[in-house]
């Protein structure tokens, strides 16, 4: 089984991560920052650069696997003006 993981390199996500890979899952995680997310290292988990706001990443991220599993969200202050 393939499975994507959006937000897999937070709190959640990661230790959702770990649990996926111990049942035999192939694991993969969308992430929009460059580089590979410490919470992630030393797995082998397939990081696809991409935002879940952008069809781009989404399209290839989302090819192949057969589970999607969405943690990402917006986590910055709730007083913002506008939201995405």
């Amino acid at each position: 089984m393939r499975a994507l993981v959006t937000g897999g390199h937070g709190f959640i996500g990661s230790h959702l991560v770990r649990l996926l890979m111990e049942r035999g899952a192939e694991v993969r995680c969308l992430y929009r920052r460059p580089g590979r997310p410490a919470a992630l290292a030393g797995l082998d988990v397939e990081v696809v650069p991409g935002d879940i706001r952008r069809s781009e990443g989404l399209d290839r991220a989302l090819r192949g696997v057969d589970e999607v599993y969405h943690l990402a969200g917006l986590t910055s202050s709730l007083h913002r003006a506008a939201m995405d």
